[in-house]
C-alpha cells in the first residue's frame, strides 16, 4: 500500500486519542501553535452505575481548548488536514483514511519490542532494563511503520506503570515537537527481534506467591496486582523487595510475605470493599488467625483460571495455542500435573470449539461475550471428553469465572453433567472440524478412512523421542530414513525450520545445509544445532524459490514444504479453525514453485525429495504430477517402507495407522 507522504511543512492536523495519557500531547500542539483542526476520540461512558455520561478525557480537554470532537473516523474525509497524530487512539484504522492522510504515532517502546497495546507493562512484567518512545509512521501492520525519532528510557522498580508512563510521554512530546519544528525527514525501519505487547488480562495481576520477590514487584509495579487471603480479594498498591528468605511463599508475618525467592514487604493495600491503607494498619486490624493464614491459591481454580484465560487470548487475539499456553503456564505457580490438565483443557476445548459451542449454545438464549464463551467451554470439555468428575468440573470451573458470571455457568454446565447420551446432528458437528476439512479429506481418502483419520487426530498426540534427545514424530523420524544418504554427500534441505530433519540427516552426510525464508525461525535451527552439539550444519536464511546456490552442486535436496498441517491437526489445536479452503490452491502453487527450484541444485543421479506434512490430493499427488509434466529430465522414485501406504510412486502415511502424523513423500532422480 502507497501511503501519503508528509509535507516539509505541516499547517493542520487531526489528532486521534482517548485515554489520559493521550491529553498532554494534545495540550503541548496546542501550545506550540499547531492548527489542530478536529480531535476523534471513543465514545462517551457511564463510568458507574447511576452516574452520567462521561466523556473521555481527551474530548474534555478538547472542549476546553475549544477544538472540535467528533467520534467517527468518516469525519476526517471532511477535513483539510496535513496529517493526523495518534496516540492510545484504541482503535484500528482503516485502509482508507491511512490513504488520504499521513498519520504518526507516539508508541511507548523500543519497536519492534513490545508492539501492541500495552508494550510498557509488557517491558515492566518482562524485566525490561530499557524501554523507551518512539514518533513511528502509521501504517496496516500492527505497529510496524518506520521510525521518526526514537528515545531510550531506563526502567527502575522504584517507580510505578503510572510514572513511567508519564515520563514517556514527555519523552514522546519533546519528540513530537522536535518533527514538527525541524521536519520529519525519512522515516528508519525497524530492525530487531519483533515481540508483541498484548493487552494485560486481570488474572495476569494475581500474585503468583512460588515466583521470586522480583517477578512479584514487578507485578505490583502495574499498580492493579491482587491476591486472596480468607476468601478475599487484596490489593496491594506499594511494596518493595527483601532479601530474606526465611517465609514460605504466601506465608505472612506482619507485614511481610514470603516468596519463592526472597518476600515482599508491603507498604500501601487496599482490602476488599474498603479504601486504600498503610499495610501495617491493616495487619494491625486482622484477626489473629487470619494473621497465620497463607496467601495461596487453590491450585484446582487456578488451573481452571488460567484454562479460560489461554482460551480466550487463542480466540480473541488470535494467539497460537502452542505460544500462549507455555507462557501462561510458566507464569504459574502450578505443579507438573495442574500444568498438563491445563495444557489438555485448552488443547481439548481448542480442538472441540465446534462440538462444544453446538452443546453450550442449547442452553443460551443469545451469545455470550467471549470470556464467558471460553469458561463454558472448559467447563462443557471436562465433562464431555474427561474423566474428572462432573461435580469437580462443575465446582471449580464455576469458582473460577467472574462473580456476574457464576449463575449462567452453573446452569449451563449442570445441564449438559445431566446429559448421558448427546444426539449430534450431524458428523460434522460431531468431530468438530469445519465442513471443508470433512469434505475434502472423505473426497481424498473415502468415508472410513477420513472419520478414522479425523477421530485419531482428536486425540492427544503420542510423544516421540529420538536417540539424541530430540523430540520429533516417527514419521518425521521415517522421511529422514527414506532419504538415503552417504558420509561424503552434500545436502540441501530447503525449508528446514525448526531444523529436526536436518538434525538427523547431520549425523549421516558430510554436511547439512539449513535453510528457512524467515529469519526468526532460524533461531530454532541455532537452537537445536547447539543443545545436540551438531558442528556440521550450516544456516542460510533464503527464499527456497529463489535460492543464492549454484546450480547442481547437491547430492540431496529435501523439500518439506509449507502445507495446510491437516496431517498433524492433532499437535496444533487452532490450525483446523485457521487455515481454509482456498489456502490450498496457493500452497500448491507454492509447492510446486519449490520443487522447480530445488530440482535445478541437484547434482546429475542426485535425488530430489519432497515431503510434507498432509494428505491432500491437491498437495502431494497432483503436485507431483504437475512437476513431472514440466520437468521431464525428473525420474520418478517408486518409493516402499513397511509402515508406509503405496501411494503413487510416493508414500503416505494417516494419523491412525501407527499413531503418527500424517506424511506423504515422493522422490526423484535428476
Amino acid at each position: 500500500m502507497v501511503l501519503p507522504e508528509i509535507p516539509q511543512k505541516v499547517n493542520r492536523i487531526a489528532y486521534l486519542g482517548t485515554p489520559e495519557i493521550a491529553v498532554k500531547p494534545l495540550r503541548a500542539l496546542h501550545a506550540l501553535g499547531i492548527n489542530v483542526e478536529l480531535v476523534i476520540t471513543g465514545g462517551d461512558k457511564r463510568r458507574g452505575r447511576g452516574s452520567s455520561v462521561t466523556p473521555t478525557p481527551v474530548k474534555a480537554e478538547s472542549i476546553r481548548l475549544g477544538i472540535p470532537v467528533a467520534h467517527d473516523l468518516a469525519s476526517l474525509s471532511e477535513t483539510d488536514v496535513d496529517l493526523c497524530v495518534v496516540v492510545a487512539f484504541g482503535k484500528l484504522i482503516s485502509e482508507v483514511y491511512l490513504r488520504q492522510i499521513p498519520m504518526v504515532n507516539i508508541h511507548f517502546s523500543l519497536l519492534p519490542r513490545w508492539r501492541g497495546a500495552a508494550p510498557v507493562e509488557r517491558a515492566i512484567l518482562a524485566g525490561d532494563k530499557l524501554t523507551g518512545v518512539c514518533v513511528m509512521r502509521v501504517e496496516q501492520g500492527l505497529d510496524t511503520g518506520g521510525l521518526y525519532r526514537q528515545k531510550t528510557y531506563p526502567i527502575e522498580a522504584k517507580k510505578s506503570l503510572f510514572d513511567i508512563r508519564n515520563e514517556l510521554c514527555d519523552h514522546g512530546i519533546e519528540l513530537l515537537v522536535d518533527c514538527f519544528e525541524n521536519g520529519f525527514g525519512l522515516p528508519m525501519a525497524q530492525a530487531g527481534e519483533v515481540v508483541y505487547a498484548e493487552k494485560i488480562l486481570p488474572d495476569e495481576c494475581r500474585i503468583q506467591w512460588s515466583q521470586s520477590a522480583e517477578q512479584i514487584q514487578r507485578v505490583i509495579q502495574l499498580g492493579k496486582a491482587w491476591t486472596v487471603l480468607a476468601g478475599k480479594r487484596l490489593h496491594i498498591l506499594n511494596a518493595s523487595i527483601d532479601e530474606a528468605d526465611v517465609l514460605q511463599p504466601g506465608q505472612m508475618k506482619g507485614v511481610f510475605v514470603g516468596a519463592g525467592k526472597g518476600s515482599i514487604k508491603l507498604s500501601v493495600v487496599k482490602p476488599e470493599g474498603r479504601k486504600e491503607m498503610p499495610a501495617s494498619d491493616w495487619i494491625n486490624g486482622l484477626r489473629i488467625a487470619d494473621q497465620d493464614r497463607i496467601m495461596a491459591n487453590d491450585p484446582g481454580v487456578e488451573t481452571r483460571k488460567i484454562a479460560i484465560q489461554c482460551l480466550y487470548r487463542i480466540e480473541e487475539t488470535s494467539s497460537f495455542a502452542n505460544i500462549i499456553v507455555p507462557k501462561m503456564i510458566e507464569k504459574s505457580s502450578l505443579e507438573l500435573r495442574d500444568r498438563n490438565l491445563v495444557t489438555e483443557i485448552v488443547y481439548g476445548a481448542t480442538r472441540m470449539r465446534r462440538s462444544l459451542d453446538w452443546v453450550i449454545d442449547r442452553y443460551l438464549v443469545s451469545q455470550p461475550p467471549a470470556k464467558l464463551r471460553s469458561a463454558l467451554r472448559v467447563g462443557a470439555y471436562q465433562i464431555i471428553h474427561t474423566r474428572i468428575p462432573d461435580h469437580a468440573a462443575v465446582n471449580a470451573t464455576v469458582s473460577a469465572v467472574a462473580k456476574k458470571n457464576k449463575g449462567v455457568v452453573n446452569a449451563v454446565l449442570r445441564r449438559i453433567a445431566k446429559e448421558s447420551d448427546i444426539k449430534w446432528p450431524d458428523e460434522g458437528t460431531k468431530l468438530s472440524y469445519p465442513n471443508w476439512i470433512i469434505d475434502t479429506l472423505t473426497k481424498d481418502l473415502g468415508s472410513d478412512e477420513a472419520t478414522r483419520m479425523m477421530e485419531k487426530m482428536n486425540e492427544s498426540p503420542t510423544v516421540s523421542i529420538r536417540e539424541d534427545g530430540y523430540y520429533q514424530d516417527l514419521a518425521s523420524q521415517w522421511v529422514t530414513d527414506l532419504v538415503q544418504i552417504h558420509e561424503n554427500d552434500l545436502l540441501l534441505d530447503l525449508c528446514s525450520a525448526p531444523g529436526g530433519k536436518a538434525s538427523s540427516l547431520s549425523r549421516k552426510a558430510r554436511r547439512v545445509i539449513a535453510c528457512d525464508v524467515n529469519l526468526s525461525r532460524h533461531k530454532l535451527i541455532q537452537e537445536n544445532i547447539q543443545n545436540l552439539s551438531i558442528s556440521n550444519i550450516s544456516q542460510v536464511v533464503s527464499d527456497g524459490r529463489d535460492s543464492p546456490f549454484k546450480s547442481k552442486v547437491f547430492d540431496h535436496v529435501l523439500v518439506d514444504a509449507p502445507c495446510s498441517g491437516l496431517g498433524v491437526l492433532h499437535r496444533r489445536p487452532d490450525s483446523r479453525w485457521r487455515i481454509r479452503e482456498k489456502d490450498l490452491d496457493n500452497l500448491a502453487r507454492l509447492q510446486v514453485e519449490l520443487l522447480h527450484s530445488a530440482s535445478h541444485l541437484v547434482k546429475e543421479g542426485g535425488t530430489l525429495t519432497y515431503s510434507v506434512c498432509t494428505v491432500t490430493s491437491q498437495e502431494t499427488i497432483k503436485v507431483a504430477k504437475i512437476l513431472e509434466s514440466q520437468l521431464t529430465n525428473l525420474r520418478p522414485q517408486k518409493m516402499t517402507h513397511e509402515k508406509w501406504r503405496n501411494f503413487g510412486n510416493g508414500l503416505q502415511i494417516l494419523p491412525h495407522d501407527f499413531s503418527t502424523d500424517g506424511m506423504t513423500v515422493f522422490q526423484w532422480k535428476c
